[in-house]
Formats: structure tokens, C-alpha cells, sequence
């Protein structure tokens, strides 16, 4: 193996450890609830990206498809430091493998500033893992471009060479590690915190759903735009539908994060909409077209309802709306809430997109330890 080789196969080794651990990294913001709030900087943060609509392909998240890449290819690496010549394929496939990655790089890069609003540092290790894998690749095996019409034109030789194995290997790693993250959920055990005293919070301008006399008590401080929060509205809808206003009492409190755009805007809609006694309707508008979100298109839903419109629209400019807004995110700040979403449930704090199961589970322990 000549000295460019080498070095080529050092750097791709490199690529391939940082890749596995930012991937591992980035697998857990997706799947931890508390990992996994819409929270952090306005510049700078990985929940947005790891919770955006680029996250998941297939349903399979993006990070986990990284780690079963990067762990799939060792095996390749290793081998080309026992043989040389037949593991030239290998080396070209790396080439090929680590273009491609490039290339997924940037699109995800623009569409992170484009359409997340942010740059998710953990996300910027992997397209530089991905190229200095390229660079390593090239150097050890040859351009990508010769390597893919060399691959071309011998297959079989290819996949010998290494194909084969690394297909199979992220194969297994992907069917496995997609079995695994379907199967955590966030715990329905509260996120150690104070001790709170939540009747500072009632008011005449607050969205409430339920009886004031429910044994259950929700208080969600929530983001129109963030998608966990549309996860937990989804699971506290089933909860609504089950348990009916006689058990669960909702209270919805508006924090919009200011990394994404549309967010502010949302919540002051949300309070014009309470203001005519359609809060929920819009809610549930809101939380389903996350991506349509901009002051024109919620006129143009609004249309179509039953909201007096010149009244919603005026309103939306109004400073009595926007201080309802200010009112919640200096409430949920006096409660340490630092992202979303953050609910309390009966005076004990939860964080992250809870499963209707798990709340569920809550409801019901709460209901037979007041009777």
C-alpha cells in the first residue's frame, strides 16, 4: 500500500469514528424527551433539526441511517489494511458511498438554514465526516468519478470486494436499531423540578378545555411551530375524546421560541381565535399545517371558518394580544420552563411530545388516587 493510501484509509478510519459518534449523539436528541425539546439557541441548536420534517426518511430517523452507514463500513476499512489489491473495490465503493453522503450534506445544510432557521452543531460534524471521508476515500481508492464507472463496469467484482458485506451489515443495523427507537418513549415520570404553585396562572385570558372542578389538571406551555408540541397535541386530543371535560381540564399557555420564524405569529393568532371563542378549532389548524403558518395563510383559513375576520385581523395587530403572549413566556420562565413542549401535570413537570399511552397511564392513576 503506497503512502497516499494509507493516509487515504487513516482518514476515512477518522470520518468514520467521528461519524458514529455525532450519529449516536443525534439518535438521542430524536428519541429522549428531554433531549428532545424545541429549545436552545436561536443560531445554534439540534432539536430543531433533529424534530424538523428533513429528520426522518421513510419513517427511519435520518441519524440512525448515519450510525448504521459509518458502523457498516468498518469492516471495509479493516480489511484494506490486510490486503491490497483485492480490496481496491472496497476503496472505490467508500468513494462512491462518501460522494453521495456530500452531496446529502448539503442539501441538508441549506435546507437547515432555509427552512429550520438554524445550525445544528452535531449535524455540521457529519458533513465534515462525510467530507473527509471523500477526501480519505479518493486518496485511498480513487476519484468517485472513476470509481463509479470502474464499479460499473464490475459489479460482481464490487460487491465481492466489500458490497456485499457492508449491505448486509447496515441492513441488520438499520432493521435493528428502527426496532429499538420505535420502542423508546419518553417515561411518564416527571422531570425533577420544583415544586410549583400553578394557581399563579389563572386568568381571564388564558385557552382552557374542561370542567374547573376536573381531577386532572394540564398546563401545556406550547410552540405552533415546534413538532413535538404537535405530537403531544395529538395525544392530549385522544385524551380529551376519552376522558371527556369532567376528568381533564386543559389550560394552553402560548411559548413560541424565537428560532422559528413563524411562531410568534402563531401564538397571537391563537389569542384572537380565544378572544371569538375558536381557540381550539384554530389549535387544531395550526398544529396540523405546521408549514403554513404565515400571517396570510392563517387569514386565508380564517375565511374559511366561523371567525369574524376584519375583527381577527385587527386583532392580530393589536398590543392587548401580543401582551397575552408576553404574559405566558414570563410565566412559563417563573416555572423554569426552558423549551417545548413543557406541560405540568397536577403541579409536576413533563417535558417532551408524550405518547397518548403514556398520559394515558397518568390520567388513570390520577383519577383513582382522588377517589
Amino acid at each position: 500500500m503506497t503512502d497516499r493510501a494509507r493516509s487515504g484509509r487513516l482518514l476515512v478510519a477518522l470520518a468514520l469514528v467521528i461519524g458514529v459518534v455525532a450519529s449516536t449523539v443525534l439518535v438521542q436528541i430524536h428519541v429522549t424527551p428531554d433531549s428532545g425539546l424545541c429549545g436552545g439557541g436561536e443560531t445554534f441548536n439540534c432539536s430543531g433539526a433533529a424534530h424538523s420534517r428533513w429528520a426522518t426518511l421513510l419513517g427511519i430517523p435520518i441519524a440512525m441511517l448515519g450510525l448504521a452507514f459509518y458502523v457498516a463500513c468498518i469492516p471495509l476499512v479493516v480489511r484494506g489494511g490486510t490486503v491490497d489489491d483485492e480490496t481496491v473495490g472496497g476503496a472505490r465503493l467508500l468513494s462512491t458511498l462518501f460522494a453521495g453522503a456530500t452531496l446529502y450534506s448539503v442539501f441538508l445544510a441549506v435546507v437547515s438554514v432555509v427552512d429550520v432557521g438554524s445550525i445544528c452543531p452535531w449535524c455540521a460534524t457529519l458533513y465534515a465526516a462525510n467530507v473527509l471521508g471523500l477526501v480519505g476515500a479518493s486518496r485511498w481508492g480513487g476519484s468517485p468519478i472513476t470509481a463509479v464507472g470502474r464499479q460499473v463496469s464490475a459489479v460482481d467484482r464490487v460487491m465481492n470486494e466489500g458490497g456485499s458485506l457492508l449491505l448486509a451489515i447496515f441492513i441488520l443495523l438499520v432493521g435493528v436499531g428502527t426496532f429499538a427507537t420505535s420502542r423508546m418513549g419518553p417515561p411518564p415520570a416527571p422531570v425533577d423540578g420544583p415544586e410549583v404553585d400553578l394557581d399563579v396562572l389563572y386568568d381571564d385570558g388564558v385557552a382552557v378545555w374542561g370542567d374547573a372542578d376536573a381531577p386532572v389538571r394540564l398546563v401545556e406551555f406550547s410552540d405552533f411551530q415546534c413538532p413535538y408540541c404537535s405530537s403531544l397535541a395529538d395525544s392530549v386530543d385522544a385524551m380529551k375524546d376519552e376522558f371527556g371535560p369532567e376528568v381533564l381540564r386543559v389550560e394552553f399557555r402560548h411559548y413560541p421560541l424565537p428560532f422559528h420564524t413563524n411562531a410568534r405569529g402563531a401564538a397571537i393568532a391563537g389569542v384572537c381565535a380565544d378572544e371569538q371563542g375558536l381557540f381550539w378549532d384554530l389549535h387544531d389548524h395550526m398544529f396540523a399545517n405546521q408549514s403554513e403558518l404565515t400571517r396570510e395563510e392563517l387569514l386565508a383559513f380564517a375565511q374559511t371558518t366561523a371567525l369574524d375576520v376584519g375583527a381577527f385581523e385587527a386583532c392580530l395587530d393589536s398590543d392587548q394580544a401580543a401582551a397575552r403572549v408576553d404574559a405566558d413566556l414570563e410565566a412559563g420562565e417563573a416555572l423554569g420552563v426552558q423549551g417545548t413542549p413543557t406541560f405540568f401535570f397536577n403541579g409536576e413537570r413533563h417535558v417532551g411530545g408524550y405518547e397518548a399511552n403514556d398520559l394515558r397511564r397518568m390520567i388513570r392513576a390520577a383519577v383513582d388516587a382522588a377517589e
